[in-house]
């Protein structure tokens, strides 16, 4: 079940990538509910929010470490790992290898979302690789500081 939601993910975001470059590229950007959501492409050298820019080999070799670690967690612990916690960490390697294929082939990370959400803020582009991972990471999060479904007193989620 894991390798086949990484795999999902990764397919769906790079997909994604793919067509939006397509699209964006040759028609330009498309803008939705009132500019509410805009489809741009945006070269992302950097990481999230384009910190640390142009340090590729930097991500690279954070990134398979990160990739790495998880696998060998994931293959050594599987039968420990809750089905909530495989489901978060299957996110976040999907999207993490998802960014991974796109520096080593590109030498950047393509980005093509933009939220608007307030008139003078603008959330930074993104893409479908990043949600997996910010979701991934909310949930291990939350797994981690509620294990096993508890609240508190013993309520269960």
């Amino acid at each position: 079940m894991i390798f086949t939601i990484i795999i999902l993910t990764l397919l769906l975001d790079q997909i994604t990538k793919a067509i939006a470059v397509k699209k964006i590229a040759l028609n330009g950007n498309y803008e939705y509910f009132g500019g509410l959501i805009e489809f741009k492409l945006v070269k992302n050298f950097g990481a999230a929010f384009g910190i640390l820019q142009d340090k590729r080999w930097l991500f690279i070799i954070i990134t398979t470490v990160v990739i790495l670690v998880f696998i060998i967690y994931i293959v050594k612990f599987n039968s420990e790992i809750n089905l909530h916690t495989k489901l978060a960490l299957s996110l976040l390697l999907g999207g993490a290898i998802g960014n991974f294929i796109d520096r080593i082939r590109l030498g950047y990370v393509i980005d093509f979302i933009q939220i608007d959400i307030i008139n003078s803020i603008n959330f930074p582009v993104f893409n479908f690789a990043d949600v997996f991972i910010v979701f991934g990471t909310i949930m291990l999060m939350i797994f981690t500081i509620y294990p096993r479904g508890s609240l508190t007193n013993g309520e269960k989620i």
